[in-house]
């Protein structure tokens, strides 16, 4: 598997485009034709999740609405963290309940 492929592989359900793929390779200095090193690429997804996260938009246009899942992203990326022992930059993914009552 080559370094392109794999790292298309990990993003491909948070549908990330061909030239953020390029962009991260490029960032992390590594040939898009190599051979994979998981560890290796890991590291590059976690020093680029910013750029990952600024593509995240909800976009409609004539009556086609695209969003993205911007949670899921957060908790696959707190889990690459934990996977690879560094912090979450992004901050953990909480959950927040909220007492209501009061606007009844």
């Amino acid at each position: 598997m080559t370094n392109r492929a794999y790292i298309t592989q990990s993003l491909s359900t948070f549908g990330v485009s061909a030239g953020k793929i390029e962009l991260i390779l490029y960032n992390a200095q590594l040939d898009p034709n190599g051979t994979a090193e998981p560890l290796v690429l890991k590291r590059a997804l976690y020093d680029n999740s910013k750029e990952l996260l600024n593509g995240f938009t909800s976009v409609s246009e004539g009556g086609t609405s695209l969003a993205y899942d911007k949670d899921s992203f957060l908790r696959w990326y707190s889990l690459l963290c934990q996977e690879l022992g560094l912090p979450n930059l992004l901050g953990e993914v909480r959950s927040t309940i909220s007492d209501g009552t009061y606007l009844w």
